[in-house]
């Protein structure tokens, strides 16, 4: 798997104790570590956020009504005709 160098900014003190209890030759591992389960807590809460909207009612409805829109347009606005 191909690896990238990154820089961060982090707070002085959290980087000290960082240092203090993980040695240097594990930091990036750790640190892919977290960035991986913070990454997948996030895609988690996002899908299930979408889960939640496709399951509203009144959201299905308002789409419904969208979509309805789309079907009855037959041809482009023409502003010329006001």
């Amino acid at each position: 798997m191909k690896k990238i160098r990154l820089t961060f900014t982090v707070p002085e003190d959290i980087f000290q104790r960082f240092a203090t209890v993980v040695p240097s030759r594990t930091r990036s591992a750790i640190v892919s570590t977290l960035l991986e389960e913070e990454a997948k807590r996030r895609e988690m809460t996002l899908a299930a956020a979408c889960d939640a909207a496709n399951a509203d009612a009144g959201l299905a409805e308002l789409e419904a009504d969208f979509q309805a829109l789309e079907n009855t347009v037959s041809e482009p606005f023409d502003h010329r005709g006001w």
